[in-house]
């Protein structure tokens, strides 16, 4: 009887040291269409992001080889733990144009697989950083300018507002609301007491998914203009 037990504790043990690692499915959607060369997506950079701060990956796929639910992209050799699963696409230069990450973390054990829901990738946020100087040349002292204000508007709305000492000489507007497309970029000069004396706006600025666009323009005295600075 004592060998039989010893003989199953070894064979438990043996079990144990000889498990593989776990596996996980993973699997995205792409904006509306789920469509890859539409997205302009070459290849997905995929990073499992542990709990206690651990990382697996990075690992690189083709675009489409997890689009379709009966199709996932596994990942093996995945060591035992608690994941949030980040998913990126990137262009044909390596640059990141889209992205997304799991809303729940997803437990991998030793020698088992797990499959995850659909991860939606969106496009990456752009950015716009805009710049000034003045009509005529000077400085924001002289003009009595204290504060410069910038806003993106998108299809007439306020995407995304961002203000700054006006001697730091310019603002990085990088709102995750930004969406790629055409914008309108006003940019308010404001005097000690908040009032705007000074604008300058630039229309057709044309914002890419991942980029960062840069606007720079002059600020001209409200009383030369003909909408008097409203």
């Amino acid at each position: 009887m004592r060998r039989l037990l010893f003989l199953s504790l070894g064979a438990a043990w043996a079990a144990g040291c000889g498990s593989d690692p776990g596996s996980i499915d993973v699997h995205w959607t792409i904006g509306a269409t789920n469509d890859c060369e539409r997205a302009e997506i070459a290849q997905i950079r995929i990073t499992l992001r542990e709990e206690g701060g651990g990382v697996e990956g990075p690992f690189m796929t083709a675009c489409a080889s997890g689009t379709s639910a009966s199709s996932p992209f596994r990942l093996n050799d995945i060591e035992e733990g608690s994941y949030t699963i980040v998913v990126e696409g990137l262009d044909a230069t390596g640059k990141v144009i889209y992205m997304g990450q799991s809303s729940a973390r997803y437990a991998v054990e030793e020698g088992k697989n797990t499959p995850t829901d659909a991860i939606q990738l969106s496009p990456a946020p752009p950015s716009i950083r805009v710049r000034w100087s003045f009509v005529g040349g000077g400085l924001c002292g002289p003009n009595l300018v204290e504060t410069v204000e910038a806003k993106a508007f998108f299809q007439d709305t306020a995407l995304a507002t961002g203000s700054s000492d006006c001697n730091d000489g310019e603002i990085l507007l990088q709102e995750t609301t930004l969406v790629p497309g055409e914008y309108e970029v006003q940019v308010n000069g404001r005097d000690a007491g908040g009032v705007v004396i000074f604008r300058y706006t630039e229309v057709e600025v044309e914002v890419s998914a991942g980029e960062e666009t840069l606007v720079s323009g002059q600020l001209e005295a409200c009383a030369t203009l003909d909408d008097g600075c409203p």
